[in-house]
C-alpha cells in the first residue's frame, strides 16, 4: 500500500489547474521533450501499480 500527496497552490478543498480538473489524466505528449519524457516515464511506472492505473487511449 502506498499513498500519494498532492501539493498545489490554492484554496483548501478546491484544487485549481490540471490537478483539480483532470486529476486522473496523464498526458503523454508535450511540445517540449522533457515533459514528454517525464510523462511517459511516469505512465510506465504507474503501469506497474496493480489496479492503480488504466490507460484510456494511446500508448
Amino acid at each position: 500500500m502506498c499513498s500519494v500527496e498532492v501539493v498545489e497552490k490554492g484554496a483548501e478543498k478546491k484544487l485549481t489547474g490540471s490537478t483539480g480538473y483532470a486529476r486522473e489524466f496523464v498526458r503523454l505528449f508535450d511540445e517540449a521533450p522533457v515533459p514528454t519524457e517525464l510523462a511517459r516515464d511516469s505512465a510506465a511506472r504507474y503501469d506497474e501499480i496493480p489496479a492503480g492505473f488504466t490507460r484510456a487511449a494511446g500508448n
